[in-house]
C-alpha cells in the first residue's frame, strides 16, 4: 500500500512539474490544449487514446507499450 502512494506522490509531482514548465497552471486546461504532437506512437494508438492529436511518426502500438512497461516495473522490483 506505501508503495503504491508513493507511486502516485511520483506520478502527481513529476506531472505538475512537466505543466509548470510547458506554462500550464491547471489540469483541464492541459487536457484540452492539444498543443504537442504525438511521436513514436501508433495511429490506432494515437486515435484511441489522443483523439485530435497530431501523429506524424509511427511506432509503438498499444501491446508493445504494455510489454515495456511490464519488463519495466519487475525489473525495478526484482533488483531491489
Amino acid at each position: 500500500m506505501l508503495l503504491e502512494q508513493w507511486r502516485r506522490f511520483g506520478f502527481i509531482k513529476h506531472s505538475e512539474k512537466v505543466m509548470s514548465k510547458m506554462g500550464i497552471t491547471t489540469y483541464q486546461s492541459y487536457c484540452g490544449a492539444q498543443i504537442f504532437d504525438a511521436v513514436s506512437h501508433s495511429s490506432a494508438f494515437i486515435n484511441n487514446y489522443f483523439t485530435g492529436t497530431a501523429t506524424t511518426i509511427e511506432g509503438a502500438n498499444l501491446e508493445q507499450i504494455a510489454a515495456y512497461v511490464s519488463y519495466t516495473f519487475f525489473k525495478v522490483n526484482l533488483s531491489s
